[in-house]
């Protein structure tokens, strides 16, 4: 008697999909392909934690892949703050220290699972995102020249610090003469 392993007939392309860096309310996307290793077309269903219910969607989460084929869907995600306490024991730990300020980043493995009709397997991935804020601070938060007379300049250091781990632009618009 001879025994042979074979893949199981529904896979996907990567095993983590990156989303990057993500500021919160801004929407996200992501393609996953799943391929059909099968000659025959198979039912495929997408599950992910309720948590992220609110913050998460996937377009289709219920279709058909065909024989030797493959399949698209869309992950859209659009984080706010709530998700680091609703969805907080899919933080991936960096260390067991507390946050050292209100703009520290976060990082979060959301994992999904695909079933196939007929394959007793599941296929599991999952969408890593990095959240930061989109925050620029001012040093000195109010700017006071004093008393200046006419004809006469005055000048203030302002320092900018930007919190989130993307660049930040800035500009200063509708200023006096």
């Amino acid at each position: 008697m001879t025994g042979r392993c074979v893949d199981v007939p529904i896979y996907v392309e990567k095993e983590a999909y990156n989303m990057n860096v993500m500021v919160y309310d801004q929407f996200y996307r992501e393609k996953i392909i799943l391929h059909n290793r099968s000659s025959t077309a198979m039912k495929i269903q997408l599950f992910f934690p309720r948590d992220f219910k609110p913050y998460l969607e996937f377009n289709p989460t219920l279709g058909f892949i065909q024989g030797n084929g493959k399949f698209e869907i869309w992950a859209k995600l659009k984080p706010d703050r709530s998700i680091l306490q609703t969805c907080s024991r899919f933080l991936v730990k960096q260390n067991e220290e507390p946050p050292k300020d209100e703009y520290e980043e976060f990082t979060m493995r959301i994992p999904v699972k695909v079933t196939g009709a007929n394959q007793v397997l599941p296929v599991k991935f999952s969408l890593l995102c990095v959240f930061t804020v989109n925050a620029v601070t001012f040093t000195p938060p109010l700017v006071d020249f004093g008393n200046v007379f006419n004809q006469q300049a005055a000048s203030c250091v302002i320092t900018l610090e930007n919190h989130s781990l993307l660049p930040q632009q800035y500009s200063f618009v509708r200023m006096p003469k």
